[in-house]
């Protein structure tokens, strides 16, 4: 009985290791940073296709609903450059919170929703690239989990 027992576990291993993550779920806040707001590189018209492929969205308050997001800044950056902000950036404080801001300007792409009457996951978003400093919300382990707008 030993014997057929552990080609089944060994199926069942297999398969559990090879799912890939579902977004979301058991993703760390500085994951979900990483995710929905850090990218070494991309092309300015890539918005919408990474905003997809990444499955960055808002939530309806009031349905529970997935929705298009109205908008997306994507720092043009590595890992290490965004977590360093939390580290060496200057401390801030707007609406009581406290923030660290860049010392340096960054490039981002900022991705405004085309047509908020489109529904989740049928959006389309409108690039503009700029340089400006970052301001983000440090956790305690000094690691960005949100992206202030300004």
């Amino acid at each position: 009985m030993k014997i057929q027992l552990l080609p089944c576990l060994l199926v069942l291993l297999l398969c559990v290791c090879g799912m890939e993550p579902v977004e979301g779920v058991h993703e760390t806040r500085y994951e979900k940073f990483l995710r929905q707001h850090v990218v070494n590189a991309m092309n300015i018209d890539d918005c919408t296709s990474i905003i997809k492929d990444r499955k960055i969205y808002a939530k309806d308050n009031k349905s529970g609903k997935d929705k298009c997001k109205p908008v997306n800044t994507f720092i043009l950056t590595e890992e290490q450059q965004a977590k360093a902000i939390c580290h060496d950036g200057e401390t801030t404080v707007r609406r009581n919170k406290e923030f660290k801001k860049s010392t340096k300007d960054f490039n981002v792409v900022v991705c405004h929703i085309k047509d908020e009457k489109k529904e989740y996951p049928n959006c389309e978003y409108t690039p503009k690239q700029e340089a400006t400093y970052i301001l983000v919300a440090c956790d305690n382990n000094k690691l960005p989990v949100h992206l202030e707008p300004h």
